[in-house]
């Protein structure tokens, strides 16, 4: 009957609810309203409210006398004060989820489907309901609520990192003993990180928890060229004293294994500060793609974009530099071409803010005498905080949440990871077969090691012998891998310069 009354009501325009219900034995009653009716007492007293209701007058009576089979309607004020409804959308009441929508919801919010997906699901399944995707999200934030009854947010997150077998430390305040940092390392993150310690990327991204505290990725790369989050970290503030603490908590792990030997950070120097702290002897690189963001925030409104475009390729012709006698030639040629274009500001503004104080940190000449694998730039660990916030429902994730996402991250990467390993033992590329030199390699080496080494035979051949060009040897200073001077000397790749995979 309730129902019959409501949608007979909705199809005239009307929003009818039940005021108030009595039952005496087998008699039922329940009194209706419409739901502008009333009038509506705040309390609220920081809070800007408002109502819908306008005293609405209409008023009907439902009776019950055999236990719910027959009912009995009596309409006891016919009038409303208002128009009938247009836009049922603007009504909460009308856009209430039924019992079955609600288990929807639920089933589908815990497999983290987007709040959007699951409105559009739910409006297909039922193109009259007048839903809108706040009704979802209220839902959800209710769902999450109830599971959590009794947990504080902190709590929660520790549950869920003892339940995943996490790793982790926390740093709490002294005078207030509020947790303020909190470092989690995945017990297959650390599987990847003890075989692969060489070369660390780290960089801090927003927009990942509903406090919006930075979030810290330390990514790391394999043999194979894949890249593995190797370690997190939430923290109150980018300073020093919170760098510091989330390094010391990298360098504990690491007891018993290999340090890295090159760090890649962007020029943050509360970061660069804590790295140069707590790693002394590895060497700490700057990021060429936040070096690249910097100089256009700076000088780019003062060229044309054919004029940007050459100062762009000119630029990077010298940080590619791979002697430090190409780059005084690389530089003298720069500043040239800037003093002509009369830009002797924005020279001066490379020169004191980047080349003089930084460029052993960038150029290839300098960086590449330490093995790096190729790690010129941060992107591994931009497109790791691309990667997870892909799974975020929403950036106003709560911690525990976040840590969930980083599971699903890190158990996808494991696997892809392992993929690689087995394709490399197993698979042969058809243009390494008729290169005679990587027989002795192949299956057991990476297949991108291999190309690598591929590439360096065809530069052998094409350049070294050709033109009696130098070799500049930066394939094996920054890889460890037989450069082209090498391979033309042994005539056979040495394959002790790269992690068997069997062994990894």
């Amino acid at each position: 009957m309730v129902r019959w009354v409501q949608d007979t009501a909705k199809d005239n325009g009307y929003l009818i609810v039940t005021k108030r219900s009595n039952k005496r034995g087998e008699n039922y009653k329940i009194w209706f309203q419409c739901t502008f009716g009333g009038e509506h007492k705040s309390v609220a007293t920081q809070r800007k409210t408002g109502s819908k209701k306008i005293g609405c007058p209409f008023e009907m009576i439902g009776f019950s006398e055999s236990s719910g089979s027959v009912w009995r309607i009596e309409v006891t004020k016919a009038k409303h004060n208002h128009i009938p409804i247009e836009n049922f959308e603007g009504h909460a009441y009308a856009r209430r989820l039924s019992s079955e929508d609600k288990k929807l919801v639920k089933e589908l919010a815990e497999q983290d489907i987007r709040n959007q997906s699951i409105w559009r699901t739910l409006t297909k399944n039922n193109p009259a309901r007048k839903l809108i995707p706040k009704d979802i999200h209220n839902a959800v934030q209710k769902i999450n609520a109830e599971k959590n009854v009794g947990n504080s947010p902190m709590q929660k997150l520790e549950n869920i990192l003892i339940e995943k077998n996490y790793t982790y430390y926390m740093r709490t305040n002294e005078i207030s003993n509020e947790v303020e940092d909190v470092f989690f390392v995945h017990e297959k993150s650390f599987t990847m990180w003890c075989a692969f310690p060489h070369v660390l990327m780290i960089d801090a991204t927003y927009k990942t928890n509903m406090y919006n505290l930075p979030f810290v990725q330390v990514v790391g790369m394999t043999s194979t060229n894949k890249s593995f989050t190797a370690a997190c970290a939430v923290i109150s503030a980018e300073k020093s004293e919170n760098y510091l603490w989330v390094l010391q908590r990298i360098k504990s792990m690491l007891a018993g294994c290999m340090e890295p030997r090159v760090i890649l950070t962007d020029r943050d120097f509360a970061l660069m500060n804590a790295c140069e702290q707590v790693f002394p002897k590895a060497h700490k690189y700057l990021c060429r793609f936040h070096i690249q963001q910097n100089i256009n925030k700076n000088s780019k409104r003062k060229f044309s974009d054919k004029e940007w475009k050459e100062f762009v390729r000119t630029f990077w012709t010298l940080c590619e530099s791979t002697t430090e006698e190409i780059y005084m030639y690389n530089l003298e040629n720069f500043e040239a071409q800037l003093k002509e274009a009369d830009r002797e500001q924005v020279f001066d503004y490379m020169k004191k803010s980047w080349l003089d104080p930084y460029r052993e940190k960038f150029v290839s000449c300098w960086i590449n005498r330490t093995i790096n694998f190729h790690q010129t730039t941060t992107n591994r660990v931009e497109s790791m905080h691309a990667t997870l916030k892909s799974h975020f429902p929403s950036h106003r994730n709560t911690l525990d949440k976040l840590v969930l996402y980083v599971d699903h991250v890190v158990a996808k990467q494991y696997t892809e990871i392992r993929n690689t390993f087995e394709t490399s033992l197993r698979k042969v590329m058809t243009h390494h077969k008729n290169q005679p030199m990587l027989a002795y390699i192949l299956r057991k080496v990476s297949i991108y090691a291999i190309e690598l080494l591929s590439m360096e035979l065809k530069r052998k051949e094409d350049g070294l012998r050709a033109y009696g060009a130098s070799c500049g040897c930066q394939l094996f200073t920054s890889c460890g891998l037989p450069c082209a001077c090498r391979l033309e000397k042994s005539g056979n790749p040495d394959h002790t310069h790269r992690r068997v995979l069997e062994e990894a």
